[in-house]
């Protein structure tokens, strides 16, 4: 991950009368990020009485900014894209709080810019904080989602169960193993962990797929479901930008 940092300077749109706070100078970020009148910004809250708080001040003050928004939540239903949005989306904001990952994962498939508040900063002079984050492509059938750190696949019975893993063209099939992919130096570090074996691989791609009994598939520390066939896990590199607002 990479960081950078500057200071921020509010649009010159915003009004002098707009009562300051942290939320405020959130909402402002995400404005000059969607400096594009035809973009929408997602505001993703939580399902708490404070979260749905906070979205409606940012909206509100996005919305006095002449920004159009947006509201999304953990549930993937709720999920902006361009046909329900008739906009594109340039930015999402999370204001569902420093544990929640739901915002980052919104904003890694949407591919466009996250925006954070850091809860920590205590009436710090504004400013923006620039990340770049490693990602985890976890493509199933057709189907793709990301990880932020770290993937892992459990047998739900170790006796029966057999894997395969194919690293730079070589398949490997292994008895019982529990399998654990996470992001070191913008590779991958697979571990297989098995009663007989133990193995490990930094590599760019790797290829799971049940061979026989059945695989859980966990991503970052959330049950996904169980695993009925291949599973391919790509680093992105730098796949994420995150905007830590300071106010």
């Amino acid at each position: 991950m990479t960081t950078t940092t500057g200071p921020f300077t509010s649009p010159d749109r915003v009004a002098a009368a707009v009562p300051w706070s942290p939320l405020v100078v959130l909402a402002e970020a995400a404005a000059r990020t969607a400096a594009v009148s035809e973009h929408v910004v997602t505001v993703v809250r939580g399902f708490d009485r404070e979260s749905r708080r906070r979205a409606r001040t940012v909206r509100g003050h996005l919305s006095s900014l002449g920004v159009r928004s947006v509201e999304a939540t953990p549930a993937p239903d709720s999920w902006p894209t361009p046909d329900s949005t008739g906009l594109a989306v340039a930015a999402v904001v999370n204001v569902a709080g420093a544990g929640s990952w739901d915002a980052h994962r919104i904003a890694a498939t949407l591919r466009v810019p996250l925006l954070t508040l850091d809860e920590a900063a205590g009436g710090a002079a504004a400013e923006v904080d620039q990340r770049h984050w490693d990602l985890i492509d976890v493509r199933a059938a057709e189907q793709t989602d990301f990880a932020l750190s770290q993937v892992t696949l459990l047998p739900e019975d170790p006796e029966r169960a057999e894997v395969s893993l194919t690293v730079g063209g070589t398949r490997h099939v292994v008895r019982g193993a529990q399998v654990g992919a996470g992001l070191k130096e913008h590779e991958l570090r697979v571990r297989v962990t098995s009663p007989d074996i133990e193995e490990e691989y930094l590599t760019d791609e790797v290829t799971i797929e049940p061979v026989t009994g059945g695989y859980r598939l966990v991503r970052d520390g959330l049950p996904v479901g169980e695993l009925t066939g291949p599973v391919t896990l790509t680093t992105v590199r730098q796949g994420l930008v995150v905007h830590v607002v300071r106010a």
